[in-house]
């Protein structure tokens, strides 16, 4: 009703003012001076010429075609010092139920045509808002139903003027039209001026018109930004800890001026993408896709976490085609377990129609059937074998705030404490999830969705269920979402104590630069906030990605900015690779990242290999070299250890080892849990070159340890399984 209303006053508001705007009038046709210099300005920056007014060339008659809905407060002023002179200021008090329902209108009834090439053009900036320093959406909407629109731009304001140059192409013929600021998002005071838009009919192609929207960058983004260091030092003091190794020998001993290097062997915090079932079965480039989940670096080191992205789906749970039968699914989330990636299950229930059984949306009016149905569901896929004791984190609940079939089915949210609380009941030990978004993305404005997904939250909470998480999945587009309100969104998340993890990262849409820059300063902040667990990427490789445009692949396999940022961070700045000697006492001291590492140790031409878990709570570690350091016998190049070949393999793979003398020798495979696979010697050999042949095809993809142990020490190196 508010809408009808607005348009019905807006009409009775055109019949006054068409005497001025019945005619498009030339652009040099007595126009005022900010439309002369507007049009200087696009000829002289930008070589466009001509084109004709389709509202005023007066900035007093374009104010004056300006209507406001109600809940929108207008105060038009004069402006010194820009290149307009006129400015309305737009405050809104409180947040309507739909953001479009607070909206500012330049109208005209000038006649557009199919096919006309236009230029919209406006200067904003925010005064104050909730969150940043405003946020509008603006379109171009035709002035009668269906008031379709021609563009649709979220803007993030700034406390500075900026001028917005948006081009578009009619698509329709429209006999009347405005140009349209949505305001509704946020409690918020914004000025608006020299407001214009230009007609070029058939002279310019869209692609050939200025395109500025000042939300191709974010704020924050300099080097020398300073949230950076506030960042680095929470780094340092959340995610790295002091580390103190004792080297001693076989009596107890300490061993000083013993070599030590310590490697990262895998981060505590989750670094993880989602894996398309259909494509690691089936695809044509599946060896490829499967290695770059297993072997994201090429050297060995890949995710840590993953999640199906289709298979435990309830609606495709049910169906043995796509992406495959659920045993099959099962199969897969053993592989990845197999190869020490934590599993995540995405998802129980997924509360809209178009999500579930169809049988769902048919009895809807039987709330006992469809409860029936998914206590039925849940217990089936968290008791599944090869699912059951693999997951370690389930998204429970998928998008509630935005999809609400099944809670009017039950008439509220006592179906979700039902659900949490069979979750747990089947899986106590794994952290239980509830997930949505529209988040942390869109300068994070979306106050009222936040609100909503709380209250949900503590509506479960409140009721006996027990949410462990809160999943923010992180589909980012333009505008961008400063690094500091990225924070200042987690910090209202985090006051409770629950972890937080960003389920499913994309950046659909932005360039390929500023993706780089915004994978490395959103992971940042996220790594640098104590409550946040999980980062988890939606997708890797853009021929199979939901919108074509994963964050780390291109088609041919080419690492995009963002993956070489994500590399860059997760397995080299923010990876452990320390080396020096014990000191008079045996002690190695340094920092490290929180994670399981191994400690490499040599001491008179002997080497151990051990692995060590930091986890912030111990600091001290002892670690025994396999020989007393008063042997009489030197150790030194009793073994040489080469690399397999070829690596990574699919079929076999022949692992080569030189002994300068003969004895007893042991070479065994280990997984990247430490849990022995094979013996593949065991036995006295003599002095000299030696390979064996390891046949891969029983073993899962991933990643492996072998290990040649003597009686001066052990010799490790690793190998890459794919299929």
């Amino acid at each position: 009703m508010r809408q009808f209303k607005m348009y019905l006053h807006y009409y009775e508001l055109l019949a006054t003012l068409a005497f001025c705007l019945l005619l498009k009038l030339p652009a040099w046709a007595q126009a005022d001076a900010y439309h002369n210099w507007l049009l200087n300005q696009l000829e002289t920056e930008y070589g466009i010429t001509g084109g004709s007014w389709v509202l005023s060339d007066k900035e007093t008659n374009t104010l004056a075609s300006l209507f406001t809905q109600e809940g929108v407060i207008r105060t038009e002023m004069d402006v010194a010092d820009m290149p307009f002179s006129k400015a309305v200021r737009l405050k809104t008090n409180d947040r309507p139920s739909n953001y479009w329902e607070y909206s500012a209108t330049f109208g005209t009834q000038n006649v557009l045509e199919t096919d006309e090439v236009l230029l919209a053009v406006f200067w904003v900036r925010g005064l104050n808002a909730e969150r940043g320093k405003g946020f509008i959406n603006t379109t171009y909407e035709k002035g009668a139903p269906p008031y379709n629109s021609m563009f649709f731009n979220d803007l993030g304001l700034s406390s500075e003027w900026q001028q917005y140059l948006i081009p578009f192409k009619m698509t329709e013929r429209f006999d009347a039209s405005w140009l349209t600021l949505k305001l509704g998002y946020l409690i918020q005071e914004v000025e608006i001026g020299g407001v214009a838009v230009l007609n070029y009919g058939n002279s310019y192609q869209t692609e050939q018109l200025p395109f500025v929207t000042n939300n191709l960058d974010y704020e924050g983004r300099a080097l020398d930004a300073p949230w950076r260091a506030a960042a680095q030092e929470r780094i340092e003091n959340h995610r790295m800890q002091d580390l103190n190794i004792t080297a001693v020998d076989g009596d107890g001993n300490p061993i000083p001026d013993a070599d030590i290097r310590v490697r990262m062997h895998q981060h505590a915090f989750g670094f993880g993408t989602v894996v398309a079932q259909n494509n690691w079965m089936k695809h044509p480039q599946r060896a490829t896709y499967r290695e770059k989940i297993l072997n994201l670096t090429g050297d060995g080191r890949s995710f840590n976490m993953a999640v199906l992205e289709n298979g435990m789906k309830w609606q495709l749970w049910e169906n043995d085609g796509f992406p495959g039968p659920r045993e099959e699914t099962a199969a897969l989330v053993e592989t990845l377990v197999e190869n020490g990636i934590r599993m995540r299950g995405h998802n129980l229930l997924w509360p809209g129609f178009q999500w579930l059984p169809d049988d769902i949306s048919a009895n809807q009016n039987d709330p006992d059937y469809v409860r029936e149905r998914l206590t039925t569901h849940i217990d089936e896929v968290m008791n599944y074998p090869g699912i059951k004791g693999n997951i370690v984190e389930w998204d429970v609940i998928n998008e509630p705030a935005h999809l609400k079939d099944i809670e009017n089915i039950f008439g509220g949210t006592d179906i979700y404490v039902d659900v949490f609380k069979q979750a747990q009941d089947n899986a106590s030990n794994a952290k239980l999830y509830i997930n949505d978004y529209d988040l942390i993305t869109r300068m994070g404005v979306n106050l009222s969705l936040e609100e909503s997904y709380k209250s949900i939250i503590e509506d479960i909470e409140q009721n006996g269920g027990r949410v462990d998480g809160i999943g923010i999945q992180g589909h980012v587009k333009y505008p961008l979402t400063p690094p500091e309100t990225v924070y200042e969104i987690l910090e209202s998340y985090a006051a409770d104590g629950k972890s937080i993890s960003i389920t499913e990262y994309d950046a659909e849409g932005v360039d390929e630069f500023m993706a780089g820059e915004y994978m490395r300063d959103l992971l940042t902040i996220l790594f640098s906030h104590p409550a946040v667990d999980n980062f988890v990427l939606w997708g890797i490789w853009d021929p199979i990605h939901w919108r074509g445009d994963s964050p780390i692949f291109r088609d041919d396999w080419s690492l995009k900015p963002s993956g070489q940022a994500f590399i860059d961070l997760v397995f080299n700045e923010w990876w452990t690779d320390e080396a020096g000697k014990t000191n008079t006492n045996g002690v190695f001291q340094s920092r490290a990242f929180l994670g399981t590492h191994l400690v490499e140790i040599t001491h008179n031409g002997v080497t151990t290999v051990d692995t060590i878990l930091l986890n912030g709570e111990q600091n001290d570690f002892q670690v025994q070299l396999d020989f007393t350091t008063n042997t009489t016998e030197s150790a030194k190049a009793i073994a040489r250890l080469d690399q397999n070949r070829p690596n990574p393999s699919s079929v076999s793979t022949v692992l080569p080892f030189h002994l300068e003398k003969a004895g007893q020798v042991r070479l065994r495979l280990f997984n990247m849990l430490g849990v022995p696979v094979r013996t593949l010697v065991n036995e006295n050999l003599a002095a000299g070159e030696h390979q064996i042949e390891l046949n891969v095809e029983g073993l899962a993809a991933g990643q492996y340890i072998y290990r040649l142990e003597t009686e001066a020490g052990q010799l490790y190196r690793t190998l890459v399984v794919v299929h």
